[in-house]
């Protein structure tokens, strides 16, 4: 099964192939986001013998993949969750929760690596691990989170104690390597929500409270997310407030992190229908969208994160919705979608829905989902519509700076009011983007010199000659050998002009095959 048989999310990331389920250990280094995840590169279904994967994001919208940050190895069944900091004047650390070979995973332990500085490879500790095993009391315990205090460094851990409660442990360090039992900084009350055990927990400060989030297993199966508002004071956290951050199963494992604007935000596992793909897809489980998280009163609020903006149009208006000429009507009982002053679909009241809608092919199902629930509103109370209305764009221009990408969808939305919908829209706006920028591999890159890109784009619509695929053929020679240069290409110094044109041509065909793959 290919990736049309099953289209992949394309605002969510994905692996290129295999099992992906907790994201963590999100940081921004040297101007990049990574995020690492639970991933069995092996097959699309979750196994103990699990790895690290990673990935990396200028904006944490689009993600690429790159190789396994960290596989088992002989003395372990898996690497499961943990976190990652990076300390100053020193080495990245990595902590994630290891079960023995052979061992039970009620006595997971927890290891140490120290990083290379472009967070691609790990090395762990030569005496392992740095906690042996739950302390008394504790049952069991997985999933450690470590932040920076102002006396040392913490460490927290979801956990069941002996008495069935779930609970949160909790570790201090001065040094990331010697770690010493502080006791039960949670554990489950009258007002937390019914679980066995509490995993993936996040404690943090934010808008003059604390924060208290974790994955709430039930029965050996996922709950949902659970969060608490109370106070910390470096040893205990006391809830003042319940609330429930997803309902069900499929959003799990949230995982907070700070943005390079210091906003506090959060990336989820979005899970599959089951514990695998469905047959022959290549791929299973997605990450959410990044969150941005605010405190108002007693209630932990959850918002897109600004840079959503760049692949859409973000609209707040009451009942009605317009964002490149589609406009969403939403009322009572269902949610109109019209275009070009037709509708084009009308997705009825009910559990969910889904919208797929590529090039020819427009097809929309819709089926109950465990994980729904009521949205908590009045009837009758005044609201604000909140969607996010995007267009879809050729995938170069999706790896490409965000002027190209304006450029592209107002020469589109123009083209679409005088031709309508289609391939002529398309072609149309794709020339205005030659006309300012060239094709540099799998992305554009802007033009010393706007105008006409080739012969094709200079004698127009209907004129027969040959299109140089977006290379710049008008630019100079040195120009061009410039771009070779970039990409790799042998015996430049000696082809001629043509020659140059023509190499690049298939250089940049062969990167954007390699993306797509991706």
């Amino acid at each position: 099964m290919d990736d049309t048989a099953r289209p992949r999310p394309r605002r969510h990331f994905t692996p290129s192939a295999g099992w992906l389920n907790d994201p963590h250990g999100v940081v921004h280094a040297d101007g990049r986001y990574h995020v690492f995840f639970q991933h069995n590169p092996a097959a699309t279904r979750w196994r103990p013998e699990i790895h690290w994967g990673h990935a990396t994001s200028a904006d944490l919208i689009r993600w690429t993949e790159q190789p396994v940050a960290l596989a088992p190895v002989a003395a372990e069944t898996g690497c499961w969750s943990g976190s990652v900091v990076l300390p100053a004047g020193a080495a990245p650390a990595l902590f994630y929760t290891r079960v023995p070979a052979g061992g039970d995973p009620a006595l997971a332990q927890v290891v140490r690596a120290r990083g290379a500085a472009d967070l691609r490879t790990w090395r762990r500790d030569p005496v392992a691990p740095v906690i042996a095993g739950p302390p008394p009391a504790v049952a069991e315990m997985r999933d450690p989170s470590v932040w920076r205090a102002a006396d040392g460094w913490r460490m927290v851990l979801g956990a069941r104690l002996s008495d069935g409660a779930a609970a949160v442990v909790q570790y201090r360090s001065a040094d990331l390597r010697t770690w010493r039992h502080d006791g039960i900084v949670a554990r489950q009350d009258g007002g937390a929500p019914p679980g066995s055990l509490w995993e993936c927990p996040q404690l943090f400060p934010l808008d003059g409270t604390w924060v208290l989030l974790v994955s709430v297993l039930h029965d050996g199966a996922g709950q949902g997310v659970a969060y608490a508002l109370g106070d910390y004071d470096g040893r205990r956290f006391t809830a003042r407030t319940w609330g429930r951050f997803s309902h069900g199963a499929p959003m799990y494992a949230t995982t907070a992190f700070r943005d390079a604007a210091g906003r506090r935000c959060v990336l989820s596992w979005l899970r599959e229908h089951g514990d695998a793909a469905p047959p022959g897809s290549p791929w299973a489980g997605a990450l959410s969208l990044p969150w941005v998280l605010s405190v108002a009163g007693d209630r932990l609020l959850a918002a897109p994160h600004p840079h959503l903006g760049r692949c859409g149009t973000v609209v707040r208006a009451p009942g009605r919705v317009t964002a490149g000429g589609l406009t969403f009507v939403v009322g009572p009982d269902a949610v109109t979608l019209t275009g070009g002053g037709r509708p084009l679909l009308r997705l009825p009241g009910g559990p969910s829905a889904r919208l797929i809608r590529d090039a020819d092919l427009l097809g929309w199902s819709s089926r109950g989902s465990p994980g729904s629930a009521p949205p908590g509103l009045t009837p009758g109370t005044p609201g604000k519509v909140h969607l996010m209305a995007t267009r879809d764009m050729p995938g170069t221009l999706k790896r490409s700076p965000k002027k190209a990408q304006d450029t592209y969808v107002a020469a589109h939305d123009s083209a679409v009011k005088e031709y309508g919908e289609g391939e002529r829209a398309h072609r149309t706006a794709l020339a205005a983007v030659k006309h300012a920028f060239e094709k540099v591999g799998d992305h554009w890159e802007p033009k010393a010199k706007k105008g006409p890109s080739d012969a094709k784009a200079a004698g127009g619509r209907d004129t027969k000659k040959k299109t140089a695929g977006g290379v710049d053929a008008n630019a100079s020679k040195e120009h061009l050998r410039s771009v070779a240069k970039k990409l790799s290409i042998g015996g430049r110094s000696s082809m001629k002009k043509a020659e140059l044109v023509e190499a690049i041509q298939k250089a940049n065909a062969k990167s954007t095959r390699k993306a797509r793959a991706r």
